[in-house]
């Protein structure tokens, strides 16, 4: 040791086996920072191949859900069609009871008609 400008100076002496520590310590931290930085890639390929997953996940999802949504709708179609249809035949069924009930009915006053005027006929006839 010795003083200089008033403090206590140390003289590192460096020999050749410190530089060769020296080289392994800096090889040491380069392949440290190698393989941080493999790493590092190696994560951001995996969060890249979780975020396609999801991707493709969700898009098979809402694929599924239309096609059930799609399904719903024609289930529901198919029902309100079938309601329609049968009310169509009902309503044709009462149309066509109603359609005879008259005919009867209007067959029952023919007779009756034929029957008054026949009468009123002979009446006029015999007067």
């Amino acid at each position: 040791m010795f003083f200089i400008n008033g403090l206590w100076r140390r003289i590192y002496v460096r020999t050749k086996g410190d530089l060769v520590a020296d080289e392994a310590v800096l090889n040491k931290i380069r392949a440290a920072e190698k393989k941080s930085d493999d790493i590092l890639a190696a994560a951001e390929k995996e969060a890249e191949k979780i975020v396609l997953e999801a991707k493709r996940n969700s898009v098979k999802l809402l694929e599924e859900s239309e096609t059930k949504i799609n399904e719903q709708e024609e289930e529901k179609i198919s029902r309100e069609t079938s309601k329609i249809q049968k009310n169509k035949s009902d309503e044709i069924e009462s149309a066509k009871l109603n359609a005879e009930n008259l005919k009867n009915k209007s067959g029952k006053n023919i007779e009756k008609s034929e029957k008054f005027l026949f009468e009123k006929f002979l009446s006029n006839v015999g007067n």
